[in-house]
C-alpha cells in the first residue's frame, strides 16, 4: 500500500497507570481530528514505583503503538532546569553510561512486553534526551525504531525528518508563553514543506484549557492541510 504523501503521528507521552484517565481525554482529543491511532509512551515505573502488570496491560489499547519511554521518567534534579522550567523535567538517561541503561531498557521493555503481550518495538528516550551509545544498544536488542526530537530513527539506518511540536515546557509562565508563540511561527513552514509532524502530548496539557484548544486548532490545522494521521507502522513500512 502507497503511503499518503504527508504524515501526522500523534504521541501520547509519559503514558503510566494513575493518569489512566488523563490518557483517555488526551486519546479523545486526538480523535477528534481523526487521530485515533496514537503512539502511546508507556513509562512502566514512573518515578520509581512499579505499576502492577493488569494496570499496565489496561493502560494500553488494541488501537495504541506501545512506545517505551524510559523505566522511571526520573532524574537526579538538575539547578538549570527548575529555574528554566519551575520543575525537574526527568531526562532520566541523560547522564547514564551503557550498562545502566541497558538494564533500564531491558527491564521497562519486559515489563511493558508481559503486561501486554505485545513485543514491544519502539523506543523514546524521556526528554528526547541520551547518550550516543544508546542508540547502538537498542540495535543490538531489536528495537525497530526510536522517537528522536527531529527525526524517526530506524535501527535498519534509516532516518525519517519528523519534527515534533510539544506543548509541556515545564511551569514557568514566561516559558510556556515563548514556546506558544515558537509553535505558531513554526505552524507555517510545516504546513508548506514537512513530510512527516508529529504531535507530543502529554498529560499535563490535559489540564489546561488553552492548551486543549491550542491542540484541538493544531490538529485541525494540520489534517485540513493535507496531512493524513497514521501509526508508527505505517511511517516505517512506506514513508
Amino acid at each position: 500500500m502507497t503511503s499518503p504523501k504527508r504524515l501526522l503521528l500523534v504521541e501520547i507521552h509519559d503514558a503510566r497507570p494513575a493518569e489512566a484517565e488523563t490518557i483517555d481525554r488526551l486519546r479523545s482529543l486526538a480523535a477528534e481530528t481523526g487521530a485515533g491511532r496514537p503512539a502511546l509512551l508507556v513509562t512502566p515505573e514512573w518515578g520509581g514505583a512499579r505499576a502492577s502488570r493488569r494496570a499496565l496491560a489496561r493502560l494500553v489499547t488494541p488501537s495504541d503503538t506501545p512506545v517505551l519511554h524510559g523505566l522511571t521518567h526520573d532524574a537526579p534534579p538538575s539547578a538549570f532546569e527548575r529555574l528554566l522550567y519551575g520543575d525537574a523535567m526527568g531526562s532520566e538517561f541523560a547522564r547514564l553510561g551503557r550498562q545502566e541503561a541497558r538494564e533500564r531498557i531491558r527491564r521497562g521493555r519486559l515489563l511493558l512486553g508481559e503486561a501486554t503481550g505485545r513485543r514491544v518495538e519502539w523506543w523514546c528516550a524521556p526528554r528526547w534526551r541520551e547518550p550516543r551509545h544508546v542508540r547502538g544498544l537498542l540495535a543490538e536488542l531489536g528495537f525497530e525504531g526510536t522517537l528522536g526530537r527531529r527525526a524517526l530513527l530506524l535501527s535498519s539506518g534509516q532516518t525519517h525528518a519528523a519534527p515534533v511540536l510539544s506543548f509541556d515546557h515545564g511551569t514557568r509562565h514566561i516559558v510556556v508563553a515563548a514556546n506558544r508563540l515558537v509553535r505558531r511561527l513554526r505552524l507555517g513552514p510545516l504546513l508548506r514543506s514537512a513530510r512527516i509532524v508529529r504531535v507530543a502530548l502529554h498529560p499535563r496539557d490535559a489540564t489546561s484549557p488553552s492548551t486543549v484548544a491550542e491542540v484541538r486548532n493544531l490538529l485541525a490545522a494540520l489534517t485540513s492541510g493535507g496531512f493524513v494521521p497514521v501509526d508508527l507502522a505505517t511511517i516505517a513500512g512506506g514513508a
